[in-house]
């Protein structure tokens, strides 16, 4: 299990699939302090990550900008507690998904079930499961790194033949 929070909450209904889950997610690690009796949120050392998988099966038009958005995000990690220095991110996020899609500044009016996206900052911790999306993750990276030609490793090669080799 693991222990997130999540800010830029995307909310878009797609008819047979409802999304809502925020865009940048920290993980957080729950420490106790016995002298105390209390127990403490830290962000992991992992930091600040843009998650889109929840687009995956989804026609975005823009999808490269979106991965460069991605890479940005992790170059510069932007500050996710502040709402006024995350909103232009948010907002090019949910025009790069959809030229209709709208970043609602007032948390108060949440949308109910919006066809286009929306994306409002909401702040939210959640927990989930984390053992299929670290593999993702590194899958989507070595993806990425493939395209951008660097060479097959050869731990991926002997995953991707069938043929016997010796590191």
């Amino acid at each position: 299990m693991e222990l997130a929070w999540g800010h830029g909450l995307l909310y878009w209904d797609l008819g047979e699939e409802k999304i809502e889950h925020p865009f940048f997610v920290t993980r957080m690690e729950l420490q106790f302090d016995a002298k105390k009796g209390m127990f403490t949120l830290y962000p992991t050392s992992k930091g600040t990550a843009l998650e889109t998988d929840m687009l995956n099966n989804i026609d975005i038009p823009n999808v490269q900008r979106l991965q460069q958005l991605e890479r940005q995000v992790e170059e510069t990690e932007p500050d996710v507690w502040d709402k006024e220095s995350l909103a232009p991110i948010l907002k090019e996020i949910v025009h790069t998904i959809h030229p209709q899609g709208r970043y609602i500044e007032d948390e108060e009016q949440r949308p109910g079930k919006p066809r286009t996206p929306v994306v409002t900052y909401s702040p939210v911790l959640f927990l989930r499961y984390q053992n299929s999306r670290i593999w993702q993750r590194e899958l989507k990276n070595i993806l990425d790194k493939l395209k951008d030609g660097f060479p097959v490793s050869d731990p991926v090669q002997l995953l991707a033949t069938t043929e016997t080799k010796e590191i």
